[in-house]
């Protein structure tokens, strides 16, 4: 035996403006949309065989030649490695404090292991602001 039914019983929940609302209720919140994918932007020249290179170095080379021209996460970059195992090389986005002074905002190990040639360096998540340049050190 269910219960006795009394007359308005299952319409008892007062809600004002139209079925919407109560839908919704009974329903739960809306999913929210999905991020939409990102945009993606380069910094920098492209990572190319050149005639000149900088070797072994011991000093932070800044590419000013590409600043950033969006905000955004970098998520990957590309190197053209000119010695084998390139284990201690690093890549940082940097902006620019006033004249030519420069000031890392974020920095990742690239070491890529292999060869000589076209490396691609991913799963880094570098912040990068419009104006920014990479530099390698």
């Amino acid at each position: 035996m269910g219960m006795p039914i009394e007359k308005g019983s299952l319409f008892s929940l007062r809600a004002k403006g139209g079925i919407g609302k109560a839908r919704k209720k009974r329903m739960g919140e809306l999913p929210e949309a999905p991020a939409p994918p990102p945009v993606p932007f380069e910094i920098g020249s492209a990572a190319i065989d050149r005639p000149a290179h900088f070797g072994s170095v011991q000093t932070t080379i800044l590419n000013k030649a590409n600043p950033a021209t969006m905000a955004g996460i970098i998520t990957e970059v590309n190197d053209y490695a000119h010695t084998a195992g390139e284990d201690n090389l690093f890549v940082g986005i940097f902006f620019n404090t006033g004249g030519d002074n420069w000031t890392c905002r974020s920095a990742a190990n690239a070491a890529v292991p292999g060869g000589e040639g076209l490396k691609t360096l991913s799963g880094l998540a570098l912040d990068c602001q419009v104006g920014d340049c990479i530099a390698f050190w």
